[in-house]
């Protein structure tokens, strides 16, 4: 089950981050950040990034945990301020919203390997407390595919 999108709130673009444990591609497509940089410089809007606003221990602060391409092109466009998706949450629900995104994405599709990459965030994160079903039910795989990954 998906969380809670969040509350739609306008953030400064450096106050974004954008870390790699949370990146579920492989690779960044700097192509597509191009288009989308090119569509937001002609007015038109984007679909607003998720973010998990965190507060505890080693972690604090806003982490994009779906839409890092769409948050480059803010960036590169210039725009000092994202709309986006809001939600208060730890460390580890930040995990697990970033390794469920993108699996219905209309966008830019997800790569095998990037699928690979969430499904290993997830087994490296709960090991064993998640069952090969509920791991493939999130990331949008079959349990084969995360029995091979394991």
């Amino acid at each position: 089950m998906k969380p809670p999108r969040g509350t739609p709130k306008t953030l400064p673009v450096e106050s974004l981050l954008l870390v790699p444990a949370l990146q579920m591609r492989e690779d960044q497509d700097h192509e597509h950040i191009v288009d989308l940089t090119e569509v937001l410089k002609a007015g038109k809007k984007l679909p607003r990034p998720e973010v998990v606003h965190v507060a505890d221990g080693d972690h604090n602060g806003y982490y994009v945990v779906d839409g890092t391409h769409t948050t480059l092109a803010h960036s590169r466009a210039g725009m000092k301020r994202v709309p986006c998706l809001v939600r208060k949450g730890s460390w580890e629900d930040a995990i697990v919203a970033a390794a469920g995104a993108n699996r219905a994405h209309l966008g830019l599709k997800r790569t095998r390997g990037d699928k690979r990459r969430a499904v290993k965030t997830l087994l490296e994160q709960f090991g064993r407390k998640w069952t090969d079903g509920k791991i493939a039910d999130h990331v949008g795989v079959s349990p084969t595919f995360v029995r091979g990954t394991r």
